[in-house]
């Protein structure tokens, strides 16, 4: 047991995984919101669709 004042952290590892489908969707929104530009969204477009 720890003596009082001293914290112990832990490190946890999380793995998110983003369907192409998901990414694409996120990137159409910042699109249409006008965060990116047609050239950026196509290209991230492109590369999503690589796999």
């Amino acid at each position: 047991m720890p003596k009082p004042g001293i914290i112990i952290i832990t490190q946890r590892t999380y793995v998110i995984q983003f369907s192409p489908a998901d990414e694409l969707l996120k990137f159409a929104d910042l699109l249409e919101r006008g965060y990116i530009s047609r050239e950026e969204f196509d290209r991230k477009k492109e590369e999503l669709l690589k796999y």
